[in-house]
């Protein structure tokens, strides 16, 4: 026998389960290249007695970035913030100069969410990263290298905004990167 209420009930939660994925494909984020733990680094310094660094250089690894990915890292000046928070914590921690040792800072992935994702999925929609490889050398050779990276699951009408959550990501980020030169 035919049973219209049960009928209507399913079909109720049929179509709801496709506005919720249809939702979920609409406000998706960009995501592209490694992600990796957010420890700080290990290791000794590769600064030695009067060693001061004199050139940094971030850039995006564009070979593993997806076009996507590196579109909107340029929309949102992911570089220039970066590079201009890490000389911002060099100069903090007194290593910054015009001294030999040359940093490359290279983005190795990348994941963030649209406003629309982090606004109303929040926690439940996973959360922004951003990964780089540091390389410190001096007269050519490479004196450390090591990787590290910083997330965020903010969201929320409160800290929604990409600009919020790149410019969190980016503070946290540039310490690890001067503490770990």
């Amino acid at each position: 026998m035919f049973n219209a209420k049960a009928f209507r009930n399913r079909t109720s939660q049929a179509v709801s389960m496709l506005v919720a994925v249809l939702l979920c494909a609409a406000c998706s984020s960009v995501s592209g290249g490694t992600k990796t733990p957010e420890n700080l680094p290990m290791g000794p310094s590769a600064l030695f007695a009067g060693d001061q660094i004199g050139n940094l250089e971030v850039l995006l690894d564009r070979q593993n970035l997806t076009p996507e990915v590196t579109q909107v890292a340029e929309e949102y000046e992911i570089t220039r913030i970066l590079d201009n928070r890490v000389r911002e914590q060099l100069l903090a921690l007194g290593m910054s100069s015009d001294g030999e040792l040359e940093v490359k800072v290279e983005v190795i992935g990348l994941r963030l969410r649209s406003n629309g994702t982090a606004i109303w999925w929040g926690v439940m929609s996973g959360g922004d990263w951003i990964t780089v490889d540091v390389d410190v050398r001096k007269d050519g050779q490479s004196v450390k290298k090591f990787q590290t990276g910083t997330s965020t699951a903010l969201g929320g009408f409160i800290y929604g905004g990409r600009s919020t959550r790149i410019g969190r990501m980016m503070k946290t980020l540039s310490k690890r990167i001067a503490e770990g030169v």
